[in-house]
């Protein structure tokens, strides 16, 4: 059993787990605690003559790396961050809006356009656009006409090298592979927001923003604060929207050709994130990775001349 104080027993406690019945050594994971809190533990027996219970052991929580908040004052927004590798990205979707599409009919363009989920007034007003809870719960839509320039200064809209590096990091140095699984790497960039949750805390929420229940094995554990959020989609054609708490499609800055660009898919019944092509004219959520520093020294790349060369090797280095 566990609880933010020390005082811990059946009846004063956060959350408590079973892990076996009779004799024998037993271990428990527990997830979904708050960052940067101290917890209290402590081991508990039941049987027929009661509880038993162990002695109160402590342990933090630590705080997600960060580079500081990001304001925008552009619009005077202020972002959390997170530092995943030696890359630092936005730990929320972009909330730029200068301006506003709503009405379905002039949606689709390659001008570039902006939406609010849900905001759908052919007046195309901002004011009214803001006001929409969906805006501050799950920011903008952006084609990908306006998301290539949507990023604050000193800050870009990663292409898809970018999106690789922080997946190879996950991969290589936290063992996490991006498969559709429980355990898999789309899980764990999402935000642990989630109507039913085994994380429970601060997790298991019924307010917005949150993912929506789809099965017991998908389920955000935001293990890097990465927070991914179900913004859902604004169709290229019909200008409708779409999957809002259930699907996450964030831009890259690469496109395949002159009609489609990549994009990263997360949905609340997948365990993993996948890279697809989808037309510039969808709306799509962004997120911001910053801009390397100009003090960043590039690789210095030193050639030899070959040596040992025979009729079908060379020696270099």
């Amino acid at each position: 059993m566990y609880n933010t104080t020390p005082t811990l027993d059946i009846d004063n406690n956060l959350g408590y787990l079973a892990s076996g019945v009779g004799p024998g050594v037993y271990e428990v994971s527990i997830n979904g605690l708050d960052k940067n809190t101290e917890y209290y533990f402590r081991a508990y027996a039941i049987n027929s003559s009661g509880i038993a219970y162990g002695d109160v052991i402590s342990a933090s929580t630590i705080e997600y790396d960060n580079c500081g908040v990001l304001f925008d004052d552009r619009n005077g927004k202020v972002y959390e961050t997170v530092i995943i590798g030696s890359q630092c990205w936005m730990a929320e979707n972009l909330k730029y809006l200068p301006e506003v599409t709503g009405n379905d009919a002039e949606w689709y363009s390659t001008d570039p356009r902006y939406a609010v989920y849900d905001y759908d007034d052919i007046a195309n007003s901002t004011i009214y656009a803001l006001s929409n809870p969906n805006y501050g719960d799950y920011g903008v839509l952006y084609n990908w006409y306006a998301a290539i320039d949507a990023c604050p200064e000193g800050w870009h809209l990663p292409d898809t090298l970018e999106w690789s590096f922080m997946f190879k990091e996950i991969q290589d140095n936290f063992g996490i592979e991006n498969i559709n699984d429980e355990y898999g790497m789309g899980n764990s960039l999402k935000s642990c927001r989630q109507g039913a949750t085994p994380l429970q805390c601060e997790c298991e929420v019924n307010d917005q923003p949150r993912w929506e229940y789809y099965n017991d094995e998908c389920y955000g554990t935001n293990l890097f604060g990465f927070s991914a959020l179900p913004g859902g989609i604004r169709h290229y054609l019909s200008g409708n929207f779409g999957d809002n708490g259930y699907v996450s499609y964030m831009w890259s800055a690469t496109p395949l050709d002159e009609i489609d660009a990549f994009c990263y898919y997360m949905h609340s019944g997948l365990g993993d994130i996948r890279r697809y092509e989808r037309e510039k004219e969808y709306g799509f959520s962004i997120r911001c990775v910053k801009d390397l520093s100009e003090d960043t020294e590039e690789p210095e790349i030193i050639t030899y001349t070959p040596t040992d060369v025979t009729l079908t090797s060379a020696l270099i280095g």
